[in-house]
């Protein structure tokens, strides 16, 4: 599990977009916000969110907020796949890498748990399994909390 307070700058993608703009009345429940604060001194880093769309758009909400909230990742679904009869396994296979966009290796990692599901990729993967036999509501093998770095 990663909250916001086991949040170290090792654990952050170095690809996500940063904000530096302290005037947000948001700022201290995002996570882009929260990230920033991390950057060791003397680091180069980029991305960053531009402050003057940041600015700007603070009346309205911002379009760069990411909550800075753990979210309930699932962990596998090797155990969901054995309800599945043999004969449709590829056919599963290739709906669930056409629906989140993945290719085979990626796939496997998901289903033995390496890599997460996010709540978004858990709804997509759920009915494409339910529609092939899997009882409702679909079982992950297992869930964690986790800190999303949404893109």
């Amino acid at each position: 599990m990663t909250t916001i307070g086991e949040l170290t700058w090792k654990k952050i993608s170095k690809n996500y977009g940063f904000c530096q703009y302290d005037a947000c009345p948001r700022h201290a429940d995002c996570l882009r916000w929260v990230c920033a604060a991390l950057i060791p001194e003397g680091a180069l880093q980029e991305p960053f969110i531009v402050p003057r769309i940041v600015r700007q758009a603070t009346e309205q909400g911002c379009p760069a907020f990411a909550p800075a909230t753990p979210v309930r990742m699932a962990l596998g679904f090797r155990r969901a796949l054995g309800y599945v009869l043999s004969r449709d396994t590829a056919a599963v296979r290739g709906a669930i890498c056409g629906a989140l966009g993945v290719s085979f290796g990626p796939y496997y990692r998901m289903r033995e748990g390496s890599y997460p599901l996010t709540p978004e990729m858990q709804e997509r993967v759920a009915a494409i399994l339910e529609r092939y036999g899997v009882p409702a509501p679909v079982e992950f093998d297992a869930y964690e909390e986790r800190i999303y770095f949404e893109y």
